[in-house]
């Protein structure tokens, strides 16, 4: 936000931006891939020196794995 930058991820189907809505972590609209981790709640996330943060397209599945 400070950089200037609104837009973290875009909608799969519409391919709408999606900036800050809620700023506790409660909706989706923030998520980026950091590090290489999609779906990362980047408003609630720490900055760390070295850290990769990329614009996301709609939201990555999660695969569950049964034990």
């Amino acid at each position: 936000m400070a950089a200037g930058i609104k837009s973290f991820r875009t909608t799969a189907k519409r391919n709408e931006p999606r900036g800050i809505f809620c700023a506790i972590g409660r909706c989706t609209d923030c998520m980026m891939v950091v590090d290489g981790i999609p779906n990362t709640r980047t408003c609630v996330t720490m900055v760390k020196d070295g850290m990769k943060v990329e614009t996301q397209k709609g939201l990555a599945r999660i695969s569950r794995h049964k034990n």
